[in-house]
């Protein structure tokens, strides 16, 4: 029934293991709804894709790259979880991250990496040279207005995303607030809340006291100025909620 509607391009699993991941197209023309897809490993669990139809994807403590011929090409990173783990900006397999959880791409190309172990925002560009753009390192919640590399990211960094309106990066932290690193190199911290608690204004944190904090899990922009959160209160684990925050 849905042959026709999603089909695999690649395999893809790690040396030795005998878990495999399988990317999948879904012919969106069709109209038709595909089945979820459980079976797909951890090995590579977050991708994004640039406007050359190139995927990128997590594996391991690398990204995997996987060109519109179905070849997977290593891109930046070792994806050994021991050899491979580590802190070091440089090109291609020299780099080295640390559970990387969240890529995105931006409008030049570029591949944006949540390194979650590092508490880094880190940039590979076109041929692979990975930069740190965001983040100390040290594990933390501190903004900065003027040098993104001086603020302080938690280790739980849940989700990444580019607007397309003018490339602010906007980063999850698995908590009720998101991080937001402008084009000018300044970090600030966007807060939210349930609408329905009355307990936020939309720009200082909650009060003590205050409802279960909202775990954010996955963002995406829904238009230039809106964006979609997907999460859920610690109290309330298995119930999905969807945010949207419109920016002003």
């Amino acid at each position: 029934m849905y042959a026709d509607v999603i089909k695999p391009i690649a395999i893809y699993s790690k040396s030795g293991d005998a878990k495999q991941s399988q990317l999948l197209v879904l012919d969106v023309k069709s109209g038709s709804a595909a089945p979820p897809r459980s079976e797909v490993a951890e090995t590579a669990f977050r991708l994004c894709v640039d406007s050359a139809r190139n995927v990128f994807f997590i594996a391991g403590n690398s990204i995997k790259k996987l060109v519109p011929s179905g070849t997977v090409e290593s891109y930046v990173g070792l994806e050994s979880a021991d050899a491979g783990s580590g802190y070091v900006d440089a090109a291609n397999e020299r780099a080295r991250f640390d559970r990387p959880t969240a890529i995105a791409t931006d409008k030049n190309d570029f591949v944006l990496i949540a390194d979650a172990g590092n508490a880094r925002i880190r940039r590979a560009n076109l041929i692979g040279d990975v930069r740190t753009i965001a983040g100390s390192g040290e594990s933390g919640h501190s903004d900065h207005p003027k040098q993104a590399t001086a603020a302080q990211f938690s280790t739980a960094l849940s989700d990444i995303a580019v607007s397309p309106l003018d490339g602010t990066i906007y980063v999850a932290e698995s908590a009720s607030h998101i991080r937001v690193i402008s084009m000018r190199g300044d970090v600030s911290t966007l807060y939210f809340h349930d609408p329905n608690d009355a307990v936020l204004s939309g720009t200082t944190a909650a009060p003590a006291g205050a409802k279960s904090r909202f775990q954010t899990r996955r963002i995406a922009f829904w238009s230039a100025n809106e964006l979609i959160l997907l999460g859920a209160y610690s109290d309330e684990p298995h119930a999905s909620r969807l945010f949207k925050l419109h920016r002003m």
